[in-house]
C-alpha cells in the first residue's frame, strides 16, 4: 500500500512478507521541482535501516548524494557535463574519484581517477564514419 502526502510531497509505502506481516516502511520525498530529495527505509519497529538524501544545483542536476554509508559529490561544467565525481565514506575517507575531460563537442576524451584502491587513466578515441559528428 502506498500513500501520498501533498503537503510534504512524500510517498510512503508498506512492504509485507509472504505471511502478510509488515516487514518494512519506505518513504520517498520530492522537492517542488519534482526531484527526489530523500529516501528512507524503516523496519517494522520504525528503526531506520537506510537513508539517502540528494541535493541539486540551479539547473536541477544532482550534485550531492549522502547515504548511511557514503557520500557522492558531482561537479558539472557550464554546459552541464559531468566533469568530476567524488565518493567518500562518511568519515571522510576517499573511496573513489574521477575527473572527466571533454573536447569542444562534449565528447569525453579522457577519464582519470581512483577506484577500488587503484589509480587509473583512460583515453577515449572516436572514429566517425562520416564527416559529420553525431
Amino acid at each position: 500500500m502506498h500513500t501520498y502526502d501533498a503537503t510534504t510531497k512524500t510517498i510512503t509505502g508498506e512492504v509485507y512478507d509472504a505471511n502478510e506481516s509488515l516487514e518494512m516502511i519506505t518513504s520517498t520525498t520530492y522537492n517542488d521541482a519534482g526531484l527526489l530529495t530523500k529516501e528512507q527505509q524503516h523496519d517494522n519497529q520504525q528503526h531506520l535501516i537506510a537513508e539517502v538524501t540528494y541535493e541539486y544545483n540551479a539547473l536541477n542536476l544532482p550534485i550531492k548524494e549522502v547515504n548511511t554509508q557514503d557520500m557522492l559529490i558531482q561537479e558539472y561544467d557550464e554546459r552541464q557535463n559531468l566533469i568530476k565525481l567524488e565518493r567518500r565514506m562518511l568519515t571522510g575517507q576517499m573511496i573513489e574519484f574521477a575527473i572527466y575531460k571533454l573536447d569542444q563537442d562534449d565528447y569525453e576524451i579522457e577519464e582519470s581517477g581512483f577506484k577500488m584502491g587503484q589509480d587509473y587513466r583512460h583515453k577515449h578515441v572516436y572514429e566517425f564514419k562520416s564527416k559529420e559528428r553525431i
